[in-house]
C-alpha cells in the first residue's frame, strides 16, 4: 500500500487504501465501516463518496492505516468466530435453544455482531455466504508475519490460525467462518 501510494504520488495521483468491515450484509444494506489510509487532501476529496457505501467512515492517517486497523480488525474478528463456534458447541451438548441464546446474549456482554452473524449462518444454513475462513486465514498469517518481524508474541492468534489453517487445508476455505462449530466438532471426534 505504501509503495503504490508513492508510485502514484510520483504521478501526481493519490492513493487511499479504505478496506471495509461488515460482510456482505454491511455491503447490501450500506452500513460498512470504512477505515482509512492516506494523502488527508484526498480523503477529504473522497470522503462524500465513501459515506454512500459506509455507515461509519474513519480516517486513519497516512498510507496503509486502513490496513493496519483492517488487520487489527481480522485479529478480533477470527477470534470470536472461533470462540462463539466453541461456546455454541457447549450451548448444544447442554440443550440450550438458539433462540435463548440469542435473546440473552444479545443483551449481555457475550454479544458481538460477529455472534449475531454465525447464529444466522447457522440458522440459514448458507455457509458459502459471508465471511469465508479462507480470508480470515489469509489476514490472520499475514498478521502472523508481521508479528514475527516485530519479534511480537501472539499466542491466541498463532492458536486462532492454526484453526483457520486446518479449515482451508480441509476444503473449506470458500466457507463462512461460522463453520467452524463443525470443523472443532470434526476435529473432537
Amino acid at each position: 500500500t505504501i509503495q503504490i501510494a508513492n508510485e502514484l504520488r510520483t504521478r501526481r495521483c493519490y492513493f487511499l487504501d479504505a478496506p471495509v468491515s461488515g460482510g456482505p450484509e454491511g455491503a447490501e444494506a450500506g452500513t460498512l465501516s470504512i477505515m482509512v489510509g492516506g494523502e488527508l487532501s484526498a480523503f477529504e476529496r473522497c470522503k462524500e463518496i465513501l459515506e454512500r457505501m459506509g455507515k461509519s467512515v474513519f480516517y486513519l492517517g497516512d498510507s496503509s492505516s486502513g490496513q493496519k486497523m483492517k488487520l487489527i480488525n481480522q485479529a478480533l474478528c477470527s477470534s470470536y468466530f472461533l470462540v462463539v463456534a466453541d461456546a455454541f458447541r457447549l450451548s448444544r451438548s447442554l440443550n440450550m435453544k438458539e433462540e435463548d441464546m440469542l435473546r440473552v446474549i444479545s443483551r449481555s456482554w457475550g454479544d458481538s455482531p460477529v455472534f449475531r452473524h454465525f447464529l444466522a449462518v447457522i440458522g440459514s444454513g448458507r455457509y458459502k455466504d459471508g465471511a469465508k475462513i479462507g480470508l480470515y486465514t489469509k489476514d490472520l498469517s499475514i498478521i502472523s508475519g508481521i508479528a514475527k518481524k516485530r519479534k511480537l508474541s501472539m499466542p491466541i492468534i498463532e492458536l486462532v490460525l492454526g484453526y483457520f489453517l486446518k479449515a482451508s487445508q480441509l476444503g473449506y476455505a470458500d466457507f463462512d467462518a461460522s463453520y467452524m462449530h463443525l470443523l472443532l466438532e470434526k476435529i473432537a471426534n
